[in-house]
């Protein structure tokens, strides 16, 4: 049973790393006592985390483990402040070993930013005020992202090799080099790493707009536009609009003028507005993948966009206003401000770590909460729904910054929403009264509990063992004992 020990001792390295760098563990499946038993415990300081990990890893043999256990031991070695060559730290977690370490080679990047981005503060945050600069130059940050890539991938044709014509991703990076390589060998297409005086960050990044291609009988590329769709999925097909002959639905492919593939974003802004274009690009998938430009997702796109703009004026013809003092709020009426203030926190997040397609996922789950509001009523609902309208047009302009403006105006205030603070999510709103907990009968998932979150361990094990499911699973057997890790799981011994 080594090989059991050994991963145990992996997946408690992680968890005990993922105290220090919340990036570490994203979803974990392991056994909930063990995750609580890390929890309970004192932390764990960086250096023993790294000499844990070179104890172990002198154990093992080569293989997926090892592998995991040196990118865990390399980033404790990090956050310990180690001294870790950059390319040591590339290759004990990537098996990889850079061609070239001098980072010099990146001083001619440095000088092309510093031109391009004059003024006080670091490069990250010149480049990130220009980015939110409500009255930027037209392609200015296109500029800015295109000339420093074109600096870097000058600068570093030593240090990597870049196919003719590929695509790169720019990133900034300070003391932890090697977390931006990752990303480079791990990607479809290369990244180059810039080392700042700042955090690793993100300074730029580009994905590839592809869409299907189209031909004709006799072989000749068609536009998007010169094609008419007809059917759905496997029934799908595709004739020429000049001609109504078939045409050939090839492959997904990078938009190229070549293959003509591409789209006019004249057209898609003239039919559906500029912030329709910008929602799908946002919210069709992570800004490090590449964007697959459907009809349909353009369309799905405008009707959310149109359904914001009813919402919000359902909201004004209701009437909804917040005074001052708030009311009482009822149950609906906390159930809403807690979803709210939720999503706000969420979103917040997402937005800073740039996951604008979960942000945008998230804040579609706010506008059918709602329009669910809309059809009730409650005490304290109307000042509730206003709340939400209110924080629901602030989310959204970062993303759909005409509706917002034109949204904001309609709840009636007379100032720019572009000029207007973030709001910050309310923290006692964050914590869920009740809580949902698994319950298990000999290791087995049988059923799940709702309960208080104050509740004590003597309500949630009562509260367990009345569940219909444990009794069927007992069979009449007498409880040996019952294991409660608050706010996690039941496990019911019989």
């Amino acid at each position: 049973m080594q090989a059991d020990a050994h991963a145990e001792r992996y997946v408690r390295l992680g968890l005990q790393l993922g105290r220090h760098a919340d990036d570490i563990v994203d979803t974990y499946f392991g056994p909930p006592e063990l995750a609580a038993a890390v929890d309970a415990a004192a932390p764990v300081e960086p250096a023993q985390l790294s000499a844990s990990a070179r104890a172990l890893l002198a154990e093992l043999d080569d293989g997926w483990l090892r592998d995991q256990v040196a990118g865990l031991g390399a980033h404790a070695g990090v956050l310990a402040g180690e001294s870790r060559p950059y390319a040591d730290a590339v290759e004990a977690c990537y098996q990889l070993r850079p061609k070239r370490t001098d980072e010099a080679v990146f001083a001619g990047v440095h000088e092309r930013l510093e031109e391009l981005l004059p003024g006080a503060g670091t490069l990250h945050e010149r480049y990130d005020a220009l980015r939110r600069s409500a009255f930027v130059p037209a392609g200015r940050i296109e500029q800015v992202a295109a000339e420093a890539i074109a600096a870097a991938r000058t600068c570093t044709g030593e240090l990597i090799d870049l196919p003719d014509g590929e695509a790169v991703d720019l990133e900034i990076v300070h003391d932890v080099p090697w977390l931006g390589y990752c990303r480079y060998v791990g990607g479809l297409r290369s990244r180059i790493s810039i080392n700042a005086d700042l955090p690793l960050s993100v300074i730029d990044l580009i994905r590839l707009v592809i869409h299907e291609t189209y031909r004709s009988e006799n072989g000749d590329w068609l536009t998007p536009a010169e094609v008419r769709i007809e059917g759905e999925g496997a029934a799908r097909k595709a004739f020429s609009i000049a001609t109504g002959r078939p045409v050939e639905i090839g492959p997904v492919e990078k938009m190229s003028k070549s293959r003509k593939n591409v789209v006019d974003p004249d057209d898609i802004i003239a039919h559906y507005g500029a912030d329709t274009a910008r929602l799908f690009i946002v919210s069709d998938s992570p800004p490090d993948r590449d964007i697959i430009w459907t009809e349909a997702g353009v369309a799905g796109a405008g009707r959310q966009v149109q359904r914001i703009s009813r919402l919000i004026d359902q909201i004004v013809e209701r009437g909804c206003a917040k005074t001052d003092p708030a009311p009482v709020f009822g149950a609906e009426a906390s159930l809403l401000r807690r979803t709210a203030h939720k999503t706000l926190n969420n979103v917040s997040q997402n937005l800073e770590g740039l996951r604008y397609n979960v942000a945008v996922a998230q804040i579609y789950e706010l506008t059918h909460a709602l329009s669910a509001a809309l059809e009730r009523s409650g005490d304290g609902l109307d000042w509730a729904i206003r709340e939400t309208a209110e924080l629901l047009v602030q989310m959204i302009g970062p993303m759909l910054p005409h509706l917002a403006e034109d949204c904001w105006e309609r709840l009636g205030y007379n100032t720019l929403i572009s000029d207007q603070p973030w709001p910050r999510p309310e923290a006692a709103l964050l914590v869920d009264d009740v809580i949902t907990i698994a319950v298990q009968v000999n290791g087995k998932r049988r059923d799940e509990l709702t309960v208080a979150r104050t509740a004590s361990k003597d309500e949630i094990e009562a509260a367990a063992l009345g569940l219909e499911p444990v009794v069927r699973a007992l069979a009449g057997r007498p409880v040996k004992k019952v294991i409660v890790v608050p706010q996690r799981i039941v496990n019911v011994v019989g």
